[in-house]
């Protein structure tokens, strides 16, 4: 599961926060970069598949794949060698290319004491060599690796590993781009598009494992007022104080999105709507306290919360995004239309401020 909790906003963008070599944990920071890359657990990329292929191609070996290491899994974002996906980091070959700046080689699994015993080289895909090249996060946290493998041992020259090593560094610049092209450049949120990709991740989620979870749509109350009367330069700054007071309240394993002008929304993983609630309302009188003030007004804004709940947990089969969205805009509507600065939930009446 990935998130945009853990990131750092500068610049109108966002990134991860670098402290290694300053005690951090490794497997700590590569979850919280991989969290800001936002690539979901269940994706593969047409890119990665693309880098690989020519890696398998130029360094003549059948296997080629991008996997990436959180703290206890790997996850293969190709569509070939998907075996190896979700495998513990202790029978993952990439973990060892993460912690040095070179390409790692194995040349012989079988004669390596490390390798020797590996589930994947006692069994499918039954690697022999293995070489692989970090990929990176921004400039310097690595999270994964582009990997190589063939089923015969053999050794990689000069040459081959520094094209290996390239492809890697186009591969982290593809998780670049795919992070700035899901994020909004003012607040730092997760945009519309990333909506969309994270629900339907976690519908199909919820259907394997029976877990549910909350949708609420956030929309600041009459922005456009304040808008014509402070100027878009005081409203973009009450923007980007939203975000950041959402950022503060929401859970690290929680999403929040800026659907769009002043409207936001936030998805609550493993919850109802109820247990949402509680959290919104932690937001708004977070907002009420430390909020910007304009005028001697502070800011408020109106919500609308919906569930999504798989068959498991006596939901519904045909639930899907337009209607989750329509349902959670229902509830919206009619907590702006009894006054604002509330909440109400899909099927229940307002919850006041």
């Amino acid at each position: 599961m990935v998130n945009p909790l853990n990131v750092t906003i500068a610049g109108g963008s966002s990134g991860v926060e670098n402290d290694r070599g300053n005690g951090a944990n490794p497997a700590r920071e590569r979850t919280s970069a991989i969290a800001g890359l936002g690539i979901t657990d269940l994706e593969t990329l047409d890119i990665f598949d693309q880098v690989s292929r020519i890696a398998a191609s130029a360094l003549e070996v059948p296997l080629a794949f991008v996997s990436l290491l959180d703290g206890e899994r790997q996850w293969i974002k190709t569509t070939r060698c998907r075996q190896m996906d979700a495998a513990p980091l202790t029978d993952s070959f990439c973990i060892h290319a993460v912690d040095g700046e070179d390409v790692f080689v194995v040349e012989d699994a079988r004669d390596d004491p490390r390798f020797a015993t590996n589930r994947f080289v006692v069994e499918a895909p039954h690697i022999r060599f293995y070489a692989g090249a970090p990929l990176y996060a921004g400039a310097s946290i690595p999270i994964g690796a582009l990997g190589v493998a063939d089923t015969s041992p053999r050794q990689l020259g000069p040459a081959k590993r520094e094209v290996l090593s390239g492809l890697a560094a186009l591969a982290s610049r593809q998780l670049d781009l795919q992070r700035e092209a899901m994020m909004d450049g003012l607040t730092g949120a997760w945009n519309r598009r990333m909506l969309a990709q994270v629900v339907s991740a976690e519908i199909r989620r919820g259907n394997r494992i029976g877990r549910k979870f909350a949708l609420a749509m956030l929309d600041l109350d009459h922005f456009k007022r304040l808008n014509d009367e402070f100027g878009h330069a005081a409203g973009d700054e009450v923007l980007i104080e939203f975000a950041r007071l959402a950022r503060d309240n929401l859970r690290p394993e929680d999403w929040f999105f800026r659907m769009g002008g002043e409207e936001f929304a936030a998805l609550i993983v493993d919850s109802s709507s109820t247990k949402a609630e509680g959290l919104i309302e932690q937001l708004r009188a977070d907002l009420e306290a430390r909020g910007p003030k304009l005028g001697g007004r502070g800011v408020t804004f109106s919500s609308g919360i919906t569930d999504h709940r798989p068959r498991v947990l006596g939901g519904s089969d045909d639930d899907s995004l337009p209607r989750i969205l329509a349902r959670a805009d229902e509830a919206l509507y009619r907590a702006k239309a009894g006054g604002r600065n509330c909440s109400v939930c899909a099927g229940q009446e307002r919850i006041d401020a």
